[in-house]
């Protein structure tokens, strides 16, 4: 099935963050990460808590040919504070962070055929501008992608994890609760599991406006959360400016 512009527009909106252990291979915890662009200087936006304990976070860039899967290292990143999350989605206090990455960093979201590594597709990743950060509106339909269903593979003896890009859309902005931006699903909640991969992903409308990045979300009610980008803009143009 063919995807549409909007479909594309998420799918390419984020790339995939990993744990690796001491030996550089990648584990159970994964998340996405979106980039930014203010006055020439780039910035990574994700969510904290993908973050595991004594493991390093890099940053999957593209797959080269005959070298294998180029990943980068994340320094810590900086807590943006502000934002208190519900105590019943995560233990920590403040989950948003950024970090400044190298105005050359230009991740690629590829499709990889399995037997030879040959690339069939690959796309940049959207650099977002501060600018498209808005306030969400309950007339506009949302959706967000993350890489999900992960597998460990190995391309020229480079360790990374395989995943699924899903879009998902028609979600509607129903309101804010604690701090949280709360937005509707068209469908009943799949799971945790399915949405694994998410966190950290921009949550964009089909106006083109950015708006939160995926935090959680809530089984029983079909609900996701996500971080109101809009509380630190300001900030970050300031920052950044």
């Amino acid at each position: 099935m063919k995807l549409t512009a909007y479909q594309e527009a998420l799918i390419d909106s984020s790339f995939q963050l990993v744990n690796v252990d001491s030996s550089n291979i990648p584990d159970s915890g994964l998340g996405s990460g979106c980039l930014f662009e203010h006055h020439g200087r780039k910035i990574l936006l994700t969510v904290a808590h993908i973050k595991k304990k004594n493991r390093t976070l890099i940053a999957q860039i593209r797959f080269e040919p005959s070298n294998g899967t180029l990943v980068i290292p994340l320094n810590n990143p900086i807590p943006g504070g502000l934002i208190h999350a519900s105590k019943r989605l995560r233990k920590e206090a403040k989950d948003f962070c950024y970090l400044e990455v190298p105005p050359t960093l230009e991740p690629y979201n590829q499709i990889i055929r399995d037997y030879d590594s040959a690339i069939l597709k690959e796309m940049p990743v959207t650099i977002f501008e501060l600018s498209e950060i808005q306030p969400p509106d309950k007339n506009v339909s949302y959706g967000f992608c993350g890489r999900v269903d992960p597998n460990l593979a190995y391309h020229f003896g480079t360790p990374y994890f395989e995943t699924t890009r899903t879009p998902y859309q028609g979600l509607t902005y129903i309101g804010e609760d604690d701090g949280l931006f709360v937005f509707q699903l068209p469908m009943q909640h799949p799971g945790h599991e399915a949405f694994k991969g998410c966190s950290g992903t921009p949550i964009i409308g089909e106006d083109s406006s950015v708006v939160a990045l995926v935090q959680g979300g809530d089984e029983n009610s079909d609900l996701i959360y996500g971080i109101p980008l809009i509380k630190y803009k300001s900030k970050l143009q300031i920052e950044f400016g």
